[in-house]
């Protein structure tokens, strides 16, 4: 038998950012999410591979590697 799960979507106070940025000289997103306090914490990296004008991979980083490409790890 085929067990199938169905969640409902709620709408969340919080909003998602994304803070563009490069990495080895690829276009990169820094990720944050926006608490109902305001401020603004980094949830990871998202690196872009393209093929010519295509995205051909993502790659998600953890968020303690924000600094390292110039993004606070939160913001107010």
């Amino acid at each position: 038998m085929r067990r199938e799960s169905y969640h409902a979507c709620t709408p969340c106070p919080a909003r998602r950012y994304l803070v563009p940025t490069r990495a080895n000289g690829q276009p990169a997103f820094g990720a944050q999410l926006r608490a109902h306090t305001g401020i603004r914490h980094g949830t990871g990296l998202f690196v872009l591979t393209l093929a010519g004008d295509r995205i051909c991979a993502m790659t998600r980083l953890e968020n303690s590697v924000l600094p390292s490409f110039g993004l606070p790890r939160s913001l107010p």
